[in-house]
């Protein structure tokens, strides 16, 4: 059994169409995350293990600043009482979505202080 090929004109969807005529500008976003809730402006040093860590201002109602060793997969936290937790095995990845979650202090409780140990 053999099959006829149909001589159909290919439909191509106006957009993509090379018609005449001025086209819509493309608006490209280099980052697509929400923006980071870090404020490099406000910062605070932690001492940890002989060394200094920069700790970074955070908008949360429970979290006041946050700093992330990438060499050592390190996260920590301070919150507004001033106690810094130090969390260790936490992956880039997770720290990015934290910095960038629309409340980081639920994606704390969430996603770290639940499973990972200090």
């Amino acid at each position: 059994m053999q099959h006829k090929a149909e001589n159909k004109p290919l439909k191509v969807a106006p957009e993509l169409s090379s018609a005449p005529g001025p086209k819509p500008p493309i608006k490209i976003r280099p980052d697509p995350k929400p923006p980071s809730k870090l404020n490099p402006a406000s910062t605070c040093p932690y001492y940890h293990d002989g060394q200094v860590i920069t700790l970074y201002a955070v908008e949360s109602s429970y979290i006041s600043h946050v700093g992330y060793l990438p060499f050592r997969d390190q996260l920590f936290v301070r919150t507004k009482s001033g106690r810094v937790y130090t969390y260790n095995n936490i992956r880039p990845e997770l720290y990015l979505e934290f910095i960038h979650a629309d409340s980081v202090g639920e994606f704390y409780n969430q996603r770290i202080k639940r499973n990972h140990k200090q």
